[in-house]
């Protein structure tokens, strides 16, 4: 509830964190360290720990993802990502045709085609590296374009550094969007898992109040 003058949003992130890892104490506290029960005990701790572990997986990637983004490339907004990607498209297109007008050779243009072509074009991977970007196709590109580069001439030399900076430009989109793509996702497991557990427990709830009464 935004509009309410509840305290801040990083203070009730904070209680959400806490309460969250405490949970896990309280659970395990009021099963008596006991994981033998019925079908609906079972699937009430089940769905618990499905909520627990994407609450610190979550935790985790809220942390240290943005971060990696920013030290991969410049920030960008999600939903313009497949806007810079085409836009990297037709600009590389159009270079790699000025390239063979203006020096009336198809060196760097055959390069283009048969080794860079299919990763420029290809889609971002589904999920992103933790540790550090995922720069080996990028390098490796850039590698064989300066081993090219022998072929060219001075005037191909200028345009296949254009084209290595696209390669940049290229991996930092994939970063970017697998990165942001996560950090989005795994919300569809955790609320839906949390609702399904909040009702859970209360059906679990109102079956041990009656049992009792009985």
């Amino acid at each position: 509830l935004p509009f309410l003058p509840l305290f801040k949003a990083s203070s009730w992130l904070q209680f959400h964190i806490y309460a969250g890892l405490f949970s896990l104490a309280l659970f395990l506290v009021h099963i008596g360290w006991n994981f033998s029960g019925g079908i609906l005990e079972g699937i009430l701790a089940a769905v618990f720990f499905v909520v627990f572990l994407s609450g610190l997986f979550g935790l985790y990637i809220s942390r240290r993802m943005p971060a990696k983004l920013t030290r991969s490339g410049e920030s960008l907004v999600y939903e313009r990502i497949p806007f810079h990607r085409q836009r990297m498209i037709e600009e590389i297109e159009k270079l790699v045709q000025r390239a063979e007008m203006e020096t009336l050779s198809s060196t760097l243009a055959d390069f283009y085609h048969s080794r860079m072509e299919l990763y420029i074009r290809s889609a971002a991977p589904k999920i992103p590296p933790f540790v550090a970007p995922d720069r080996s196709s990028a390098v490796r590109l850039r590698g064989e374009l300066r081993e090219h580069q022998r072929y060219l001439s001075g005037e191909e030399r200028e345009l296949a550094d254009e084209l290595g900076e696209w390669l940049e430009t290229k991996d930092n989109l994939d970063n970017q969007e697998s990165g942001q793509r996560l950090l989005k996702l795994w919300l569809f497991v955790h609320i839906p898992a949390t609702y399904s557990l909040l009702i859970l427990s209360v059906v679990h709830g109102a079956l041990a109040l009656l049992y009792r009464s009985t």
